[in-house]
């Protein structure tokens, strides 16, 4: 990717989704942002999903009893939780672009894949800069 590296991006990534949550862990509503992490909600080696601001949730790293927020976000009740804080349609968006190669989808929309990062970096840069706005 020329100009702008992955570790860019995902911090880019990590404030646009700070930004979408309105800063609080969607398990208990820590909002101390040193304390709160980012996760992915489709895997981060998925390409397509990588840095799309709908495919993460903020998420505490403190723990509680047994296991912090962000690891109870890997259980079945976790993913339940998460399913139903970002709908269906976002769900099942994510799930069907989290099959799909990045080399598939650039030949289907006719674009490269140094076109569709600089995609992913503008709509990240776009909600940080309208939260800005506020």
């Amino acid at each position: 990717m020329r100009g702008f590296s992955d570790r860019y991006l995902m911090v880019l990534w990590r404030n646009a989704v700070l930004i979408k949550w309105r800063g609080k862990c969607i398990f208990c509503g820590n909002d101390n942002t040193d304390q709160l992490e980012c996760h992915h909600i489709k895997k981060r080696k998925h390409k397509l999903t990588r840095y799309m601001v709908d495919n993460g949730i903020p998420v505490c790293a403190v723990k509680y009893g047994q296991m912090s927020c962000h690891q109870r976000a890997e259980t079945f009740e976790g993913q339940d939780k998460i399913r139903k804080a970002i709908g269906d349609k976002i769900w099942f968006k994510l799930d069907q672009l989290a099959h799909r190669t990045i080399k598939d989808y650039c030949f289907e929309y006719a674009i490269t894949e140094s076109e569709y990062m600089k995609e992913m970096k503008t709509d990240l840069e776009k909600t940080i800069k309208e939260a800005d706005a506020y």
